[in-house]
C-alpha cells in the first residue's frame, strides 16, 4: 500500500497545472457545468458531482469555484504555501476542520442523489426495492461529496451501514451524513486514488441515463383539458402516444397556416401556433383509438359510448381470432389487443367528459 501511494504521490507531481487554463475550463463553453476545469485539476469526483447536478446545483458551486480555483490549483501543484498550511493543520488537529458548507454540501448531493435513486427502476418493481436504492444513492452522494473536498476522507462502509440501517426512517441522508462525518479522517490529495476520466465520463452518463429514464418512467403531467379542468397521465404513455402517432406532414400544416414572424401582431398570437402544435399531438392516445376502432370521422368531434361500443363490436367481429383463417390468427390476436386497449382509452375519455359536464 505504501508503494501504491509513492506512485500516487509521485503521479501526482508530474506536470504542473496552469491556473488560467482552468479558468478557461470553467468558463467557456459550458465546461464549468461539466467539470472540466476539476477534471484537468486531477478532481475526478469534484468533476462528476458538478456533470451531476449542473455545476454545483444549478452554477452555486460555479460560483464559489471562482474564488476557490487559486487554492484548487495550488494543492494541484504542491505550492510550498500549500504543503506548509496541511502539514501544520495535520500536526495540530487529528481530523480535518469542520465546515458548515462541507456538511451542507455532503446534504444536498446526499439528497439529490437519493432522489435519482429512488427511480432507478421499473414501476413494477416492489416498494422495498426504491427503499433500499434511495437509501443506497443518498450514501452515495454524501460519500462522493465528502471524499471530494480537499485533503479529506470518510469510511464508505459506515455510511453505507448507516444509511441502510435507517432506510425506513426517511432519514437514510441524515443518517449517513453522521456516519461519515464520524469518520473523516486526513487524506491528502497527493495520496488520494483517482478514477480515470473515462470512467467519470461513463460514470455521469450512467447518471443521467438513470435520472431521464426513471423521470419518464415514474414521472406524470397534469393536461387541460378544458377550461379549469386538468387530467393526470403517465409520462411514458403520453411521449408513447406522441411518436407511435405523430404526423409531421399535419405539423407542417399547422404551422402554415398560422401566424408567421413577418405579422404585426405575430407576438400576441403565438399562443394560437403554441395550441395549434398541442392539438397536433396525440398525447393521451385518443386520436390513435378513434383510428383503431374506424371513428377517424370523430376527430376533434364529440362521441357518446354508443358510438365506442358501436365501431368496437363491429371491429371485434371483424378481428376476433375464432372468425379467421388460421394463418391471420397471429395478426388478429395483435389486432384484438389493439382494439381492447382502443376502447379502454375512449371509454375513459367518455367517462372523463361526463364528470366534467356535471
Amino acid at each position: 500500500q505504501q508503494q501504491q501511494q509513492q506512485q500516487q504521490q509521485q503521479h501526482w507531481k508530474e506536470g504542473d497545472r496552469s491556473l488560467l487554463i482552468a479558468y478557461a475550463l470553467q468558463m467557456l463553453c459550458g465546461g464549468g457545468y461539466l467539470g472540466l476545469h476539476h477534471l484537468y485539476l486531477d478532481r475526478p469526483l469534484q468533476a462528476f458531482l458538478w456533470a451531476c447536478s449542473f455545476g454545483g446545483f444549478f452554477g452555486v458551486g460555479l460560483l464559489r469555484d471562482f474564488f476557490r480555483l487559486p487554492h484548487y490549483a495550488g494543492v494541484r501543484n504542491s505550492s510550498p504555501q500549500c504543503e506548509d498550511s496541511l502539514a501544520t493543520e495535520m500536526k495540530y488537529s487529528k481530523v480535518p476542520p469542520w465546515s458548515l458548507l462541507r456538511l451542507l454540501g455532503c446534504y444536498m448531493f446526499g439528497e439529490w442523489f437519493c432522489i435519482v435513486a429512488n427511480l432507478a427502476g421499473p414501476e413494477v418493481f416492489p416498494s422495498a426495492y426504491f427503499v433500499i436504492t434511495s437509501a443506497l444513492g443518498g450514501a452515495l452522494g454524501v460519500w462522493l461529496a465528502g471524499s471530494a473536498c480537499t485533503h479529506q476522507g470518510g469510511s464508505l462502509k459506515w455510511t453505507f451501514l448507516a444509511s441502510l440501517v435507517t432506510c425506513t426512517s426517511g432519514k437514510s441522508v441524515h443518517a449517513g451524513l453522521v456516519a461519515f462525518q464520524w469518520t473523516r479522517h486526513w487524506k491528502p490529495e497527493a495520496t488520494k486514488q483517482r478514477p480515470r476520466r473515462w470512467q467519470i465520463v461513463v460514470a455521469a452518463l450512467v447518471f443521467w441515463t438513470t435520472a431521464i429514464g426513471g423521470f419518464i418512467e415514474h414521472g406524470s403531467i397534469s393536461l387541460n383539458v378544458s377550461e379549469g379542468k386538468f387530467e393526470t397521465y403517465k409520462l411514458k404513455d403520453c411521449m408513447w402516444n406522441v411518436l407511435r402517432d405523430i404526423d409531421f406532414a399535419d405539423l407542417y400544416t399547422k404551422f402554415q397556416s398560422g401566424p408567421s414572424f413577418q405579422d404585426d401582431d405575430w407576438g400576441f398570437r403565438w399562443q394560437e401556433k403554441w395550441d395549434s402544435f398541442k392539438g397536433s399531438l396525440d398525447v393521451n392516445g385518443e386520436k390513435h383509438a378513434l383510428k383503431t376502432l374506424e371513428m377517424d370521422s370523430f376527430i376533434g368531434k364529440a362521441y357518446t359510448e354508443d358510438d365506442v361500443k358501436q365501431h368496437f363490436k363491429r371491429m371485434a367481429k371483424q378481428w376476433h381470432p375464432d372468425k379467421v383463417s388460421p394463418d391471420k390468427r397471429a395478426e388478429a390476436e395483435k389486432r384484438m389487443q389493439d382494439i381492447n386497449e382502443a376502447k379502454e382509452i375512449l371509454d375513459r375519455q367518455v367517462g372523463a367528459h361526463r364528470k366534467r359536464n356535471r
